[in-house]
């Protein structure tokens, strides 16, 4: 009877062995799932990045057309193999805090504050100056085109003003009021930069829904 049960006992351990065995050698779905959700990040940052060289590439040659007709004078700035020393300027970003901001307590919602990066082809954080333009614009549904709400400009001055370095922040902060507030959320901003030191156009692009301000009628959910 006793060999009886500890035969028993045996076949028991020897089989949840076996199933814990089977269970080693199946599939890791959450492995799989995780490698899965890696490649779809990097494949869209691969596109991101090509958007952006494409866009900086247009950019750089619709400058030198500029220059080539004589509609805007060269910008004078160091030779290439002297630039090739030093840490420059590559990428252009807009922060995802970019909404719409109240500038004056109480006052309410007046316009855009835009938070910016420039960054090296590393993606370290450089403060560069320049002239840089803000656009704004509405997205209805297709097929409609995108409504440009409005253009601010600003000079390397106004920009290392807006610098901030506090509290890790590192970015760029500018206020941009409206004339008119916008009618939907759904914004597309662009920044178009000419750094100083070597002349590069940058372009960055942002979609994001914004905040509207109370009482204004929309145009899109």
């Amino acid at each position: 009877m006793a060999a009886s049960i500890l035969s028993h006992k045996t076949l028991m351990v020897v089989a949840l062995a076996g199933a814990s065995a089977l269970a080693g050698c199946g599939p890791d779905f959450q492995a799989v799932a995780n490698h899965l959700r890696q490649q779809t990040i990097d494949q869209q940052h691969q596109i991101d990045t090509q958007q952006a060289e494409l866009r900086n590439r247009d950019a750089t040659i619709a400058q030198l057309r500029d220059q080539a007709q004589g509609n805007s004078p060269p910008l004078q700035t160091l030779p290439d193999d002297r630039l090739a020393q030093l840490f420059t300027i590559a990428q252009l970003q807009i922060r995802p805090q970019t909404d719409s901001w109240e500038f004056a307590s109480g006052k309410g919602l007046a316009g855009f504050r835009v938070f910016l990066r420039t960054l090296t082809a590393d993606g370290e954080i450089l403060p560069a100056t320049g002239t840089l333009t803000i656009e704004a614009f509405e997205l209805g549904d297709p097929p409609a085109e995108p409504r440009r709400v409005g253009t601010w400009k600003f000079t390397p001055a106004e920009m290392k003003k807006s610098w901030y370095n506090g509290m890790g922040l590192n970015q760029f902060a500018f206020s941009c009021p409206w004339k008119s507030p916008p009618t939907t959320r759904k914004m597309l901003f662009r920044a178009t930069f000419t750094d100083a030191l070597t002349g590069r156009t940058l372009v960055a692009d942002l979609q994001k829904a914004v905040t509207l301000p109370q009482g204004v009628a929309t145009t899109a959910p």
